[in-house]
């Protein structure tokens, strides 16, 4: 069997417990299916950093079947030297060269670039970009910036071989800058949200879900909007508000507008969920809504499709790449932000009780499909 050192961010083993979203969410699905469903081409060597730094026993290799091991580490370095200590990039950095020299695999695969850099270029290298400079990627300090946003992208190319990124959307933005070959693999939706019954909301009250760290560019306070016209115009509209609070002053500000329009009542803020629990609030709801202004992917508005939820969002990541798709009966896809347009579409929405396809969201987004995208990439690789 060829050797793939896969490297990811991961807060868990236990599937779904915990979860910080984006990379780490898509990661938990890749490695869960690759437990149930071991590669008969591959053997994986997983090193998982894990973004909560909640790792006991690290450095210890777990296998889980055949084909399939994981190593964990936490992403900060725990030395308590001021003056030897490494930064945590390259103390990350020093692990993975370390894993290289003990496994020897065939292909590293990263799904951050920055861990790449510095690997011999002799050694075949990929990276999956789910983010890029300033797109998708939450600003932080001067330096933080400087370094995410300019040096290492400038650096990661001379030790990349291959990329992917996860939508045609994203591939579009980062083509005048990456030249080498860029493969566009889709991340993954979780099987649960395809593996339940949705129930029937018998009430006209329209039952609004958005799930999402809470910060100014998903565009939470736009769906504020569109249930203040609604409550205007006479329908009575809920929202359910799923995901932590990832800015505080916005929340601060998100719940001075909720008050002022005096929709307490309607918005709910639930916090952080498990998979299995967003599973149980998007089966009694009657819309997912999406405004984030910005997504390299977007996984939330096609969790909510494959849920059977018709959607409501902008045309960002890769619902633009479902834009001109013929199957997408119960997504509404808007190009800027109109309220009266949104309520509008919500209204026909519950009224006509407008049924989803999510057979064809399952033949794009199956875990299934993605692994073996993969797959076909690292054995294209490797025959090069």
């Amino acid at each position: 069997m060829r050797k793939i050192l896969l490297l990811v961010p991961l807060t868990t083993l236990e599937w779904g417990t915990k979860n910080m979203g984006g990379v780490d969410s898509v990661c938990q699905m890749l490695i869960k299916s690759l437990q149930h469903d071991p590669s008969t081409d591959f053997f994986y060597r997983v090193i998982a950093f894990d973004p909560t730094n909640s790792v006991n026993n690290e450095g210890e290799v777990i296998k889980i079947n055949s084909s399939l091991e994981v190593i964990q580490f936490n992403i900060k370095n725990p030395s308590k030297s001021k003056l030897a200590k490494l930064p945590n990039l390259l103390y990350q950095i020093k692990i993975i060269k370390a894993q290289v020299r003990n496994f020897s695999p065939d292909i590293v695969h990263s799904h951050f670039a920055s861990w790449l850099v510095g690997l011999n270029k002799a050694l075949p290298t990929i990276s999956t970009i789910h983010s890029y400079k300033k797109i998708g990627r939450k600003p932080r300090g001067f330096l933080n910036n400087l370094l995410y946003e300019r040096i290492l992208p400038s650096l990661a190319p001379l030790f990349i071989e291959r990329y992917t990124c996860v939508s045609k959307y994203l591939k579009s933005h980062i083509k005048n800058d990456i030249k080498k070959d860029v493969s566009v693999i889709y991340n993954p939706i979780d099987e649960a949200y395809f593996n339940h019954n949705k129930v029937n909301n018998p009430s006209s009250d329209i039952a609004f879900v958005t799930c999402a760290l809470i910060h100014y560019k998903k565009g939470i306070h736009h769906i504020v909007d569109v249930l203040y016209l609604l409550k205007q115009q006479g329908y009575k509209a809920t929202l359910k508000v799923i995901g932590p609070e990832s800015d505080k002053d916005y929340v601060n500000t998100l719940k001075n507008l909720i008050a002022s329009k005096d929709l307490t009542k309607e918005v709910e803020f639930l916090g952080a969920k498990t998979t299995k629990e967003i599973v149980n609030i998007y089966q009694k709801c009657d819309i997912g809504i999406f405004l984030s202004s910005e997504e390299t992917f977007g996984l939330v508005p096609i969790e909510m499709l494959a849920a059977n939820l018709p959607v409501q969002c902008l045309n960002t990541g890769v619902i633009s790449d479902l834009n001109d798709s013929k199957e997408k009966a119960g997504l509404c896809i808007y190009n800027t932000v109109n309220s009266i347009k949104i309520a509008k579409d919500a209204v026909f929405l519950k009224s006509n009780k407008v049924k989803v396809n999510n057979d064809f969201i399952h033949e794009l987004f199956s875990v299934g499909k993605v692994i073996n995208d993969y797959e076909n990439l690292y054995k294209k690789t490797i025959s090069k």
